[in-house]
């Protein structure tokens, strides 16, 4: 009888077993990395009328990621084995390891939390909701001074990790379906941008100064969408004889038609043609694309466990 080589491989590696809480984990981060890249892009190259619109960007990241550290916590079933990733109580130093993708992800969270954090005051200052002097010059500084630049950017950098991390920490796991494919980080990302950007559609208000604003996220997103139905058929092309556990039965029918489908052609086609659907179109597509950014997480998480480590 022949071996199925699926079979061999789940059997002889000891992979983690990744649940519902990993799987939105992988969703918010995505939309929390989107969020922030996209604001800042949008202050570092935007217009001074952009900034209205940017805000609300900001406002996202930051709530997002503690919505992120609480569900791996709770995956984690205890606080101290998410803080142990961070510091070293035998010793009581900070723990960093530069070959662990845990290690380096772990910081790379915490500080791109802080830059939200300052983001997510900045929006707030803006906004009139807070008028305290110190912290309006804080935000200032960090956002509109000669330093602001050099800050955003950082900042982003540490967005595009975060965007990628969640499909790094898959790939340098040890079940087949999931280190097949090296565009696993890629398609995370462009996921992760296009369902930010949906998100930020859906929270910019109807102002008649945002309209130029909105037509350039609107555009954006378009060719992000692009950019992840490719990266998705990359993705689906190199993981060889992997792809049958995500392309294939239950889970591949929530890939073509909750990912292919409903999360990505029909957005693309009211982006397309925005007179189908009138004043909806901005609201159903963007609600389109944040159900497939999940259902593709779902699909590419849960699939390849199927059958193996009780599920």
């Amino acid at each position: 009888m022949p071996v199925n080589p699926y079979d061999y491989f789940t059997h002889q590696v000891t992979s983690p077993a990744w649940h519902w809480e990993i799987v939105w984990y992988f969703f918010f981060a995505g939309i929390a990395a989107g969020t922030y890249i996209t604001s800042t892009i949008a202050q570092l190259a935007g217009s001074k009328n952009d900034l209205q619109g940017v805000i609300r960007g900001y406002l996202i990241g930051f709530p997002v990621i503690l919505i992120c550290g609480i569900l791996l916590v709770t995956d984690l079933d205890s606080p101290t084995r998410f803080l142990h990733m961070l510091w070293y109580p035998r010793e009581n130093i900070p723990m960093f390891k530069a070959h662990s993708p845990m290690s380096v992800g772990g910081w790379v969270v915490g500080l791109f939390g802080a830059f939200s954090f300052i983001g997510f005051l900045y929006a707030l200052v803006k906004m009139e909701k807070i008028k305290t002097p110190w912290l309006v010059k804080l935000t200032s500084f960090f956002h509109e001074s000669a330093f602001s630049k050099l800050f955003l950017i950082i900042g982003m950098l540490c967005g595009f990790y975060l965007g990628t991390y969640t499909g790094v920490l898959a790939n340098t796991s040890q079940l087949p379906g999931w280190t097949a494919s090296p565009l696993l980080p890629v398609l995370f990302l462009a996921s992760g941008m296009s369902a930010g950007m949906a998100l930020m559609l859906l929270v910019t208000p109807k102002k008649s100064e945002l309209n130029e604003y909105k037509h350039k996220l609107e555009r954006a997103d378009k060719y992000m969408v692009i950019l992840e139905l490719v990266a998705l058929a990359l993705f689906l092309i190199t993981l060889g004889q992997w792809a049958g556990k995500v392309t294939t039965g239950f889970y591949g029918f929530l890939l073509w038609v909750g990912v292919v489908l409903i999360g990505l052609l029909l957005p693309l086609l009211l982006k397309w043609k925005p007179n189908l659907l009138g004043h909806r179109t901005t609201l159903v597509s963007s609600l389109l694309i944040l159900v497939g950014g999940y259902v593709l997480r779902y699909v590419v998480i849960m699939g390849p466990q199927s059958g193996y480590f009780g599920f």
